[in-house]
């Protein structure tokens, strides 16, 4: 009597991945698309954009690199108050 197999994730390069792996990877993906949100702003998703916006104001931080994460701040704000229709004063 042969029990089925339970449907999951496909193994990928015929080998399953470790779940630190995976977790792993997944960190890196988000990572990635929180540093490349303001080239996309139309496409990313909120959460990405929130993301990215927190990775600027951190980077506000840094005197050679502020004002340039400030304006990209205020593009992704931007972003995202039109996105949910929220009116700034």
């Amino acid at each position: 009597m042969d029990i089925p197999k339970k449907p999951g994730r496909p193994a990928k390069l015929g080998q399953a991945m470790p779940a630190k792996q995976r977790a792993a990877a997944y960190r890196a993906r988000q990572y990635e698309n929180a540093s490349m949100a303001h080239e996309n702003l139309n496409s990313a998703t909120t959460p990405v954009l929130l993301a990215g916006l927190a990775r600027q104001l951190k980077a506000t931080s840094d005197a050679g690199h502020a004002d340039t994460a400030k304006d990209i701040a205020g593009r992704i704000i931007k972003e995202l108050c039109s996105r949910h229709k929220i009116t700034l004063p």
